[in-house]
């Protein structure tokens, strides 16, 4: 922690400002030696220190607020160095909160990762900061507390319509959510247009509705570009939708669907991938049955396969009159181990 009376902290903030190699501050609590005493020095010398790129505060000790001043977190927030900042557990003010969302609305700054986890949020600071999101053209990460009441729908809606402009935001979570199903519904309005957005991290209401589900699922079926989704729910259903678009997605989902124009070896290529995932194999060839050719067995017709897809493993099909009627084969096993069985057809 940082500790210490007045004269410290100005004293290594004017030693901080010409350090020529310091590139990561980490300050897990302050422990001031006065009253009144802040920090503010400290936190503009560290704008100021010219290779300085990560920067963590973390409140401890007796303080409820971290002791510094709006003015010198704008400066922290606005430094032409600092590429990932990490402001977790501060208790931020209204003034503090009022400079971040004033920050996200900058283009073109430095600052790549910002992380608010554990401070108090209200629905008002989130609209606020939504809205300086739709604007911005550097932020990859974001890590944004819900307020203990839940975010509500204009909050959500405010998301939504940024997630829908913003182009570089890679790594979004929204930790303590307990999204609605109106909330749901408004995000996955922003999902389905956002295609630059890899990793969400949400949380859904146990009282959540078809409608809600609908809307998610309707989302992850259209976005081809999303990689980790992490669903916090009760439902264990919403968590296996989640997690078997993911897998879809990661064998490459988006290139044989997004400009509808694949040829017949990538969607050879594709099934070949999926080959030991049932659940992904039945997709792909539902979505497109022309791929391979089957006939029922007991009327003495072959099934065809095109030769690259005549993979090693046996029986990923048990029975091809039950794929036609769209009954899911229970999946064999191999060597003692289960394969994954088709909860999505």
């Amino acid at each position: 922690g940082l500790a210490g009376s007045q004269a410290d902290m100005d004293t290594l903030a004017a030693s901080l400002t010409t350090h020529p190699s310091l590139r990561d501050v980490r300050i897990g609590g302050f422990h001031l030696t006065e009253e009144n005493v802040t920090i503010d020095a400290v936190v503009s010398a560290l704008a100021q220190t010219p290779s300085l790129e990560v920067v963590s505060l973390q409140l401890s000790g007796s303080h409820r607020s971290i002791p510094c001043g709006a003015g010198a977190l704008r400066d922290l927030l606005t430094s032409r160095s600092i590429s990932d900042l990490y402001l977790s557990r501060l208790g931020l003010a209204e003034s503090h909160l009022h400079e971040i969302a004033h920050a996200l609305a900058v283009r073109d700054t430095v600052l790549r990762s910002l992380d608010l986890f554990g401070n108090n949020i209200e629905n008002e600071h989130i609209i606020r900061m939504a809205q300086g999101l739709a604007r911005n053209t550097s932020l990859e990460t974001l890590v944004l507390p819900c307020p203990p009441t839940d975010l509500s729908v204009e909050a959500c809606t405010a998301i939504s319509q940024a997630l829908q402009t913003n182009t570089t935001l890679v790594t979004f979570n929204l930790p303590r959510s307990n999204l609605s199903d109106q909330g749901i519904v408004q995000l996955a309005q922003g999902l389905t247009v956002n295609k630059t957005l890899k990793k969400i991290e949400v949380g859904v209401s146990k009282t959540v509705g078809n409608e809600g589900i609908n809307a998610l699922t309707n989302m992850l079926e259209h976005n081809y570009q999303l990689e980790r989704v992490v669903v916090s729910s009760a439902d264990q259903s919403i968590k296996q939708k989640a997690e078997y678009y993911m897998r879809l997605n990661e064998v490459g989902r988006g290139k044989i669907l997004q400009n509808g124009n694949a040829s017949r070896e990538q969607w050879v290529e594709i099934l070949i991938a999926c080959a030991d995932d049932l659940d992904c194999l039945l997709y792909f060839v539902k979505t497109n049955p022309t791929i391979c050719q089957f006939a029922n067995a007991t009327h003495q017709a072959p099934f065809i396969c095109t030769h690259e897809l005549r993979i090693s493993r046996r029986h990923t099909m048990t029975n091809v009159s039950d794929f036609h009627r769209n009954v899911v084969p229970k999946a064999p096993t191999s060597g003692g181990q289960s394969r994954r069985a088709s909860a999505f057809s």
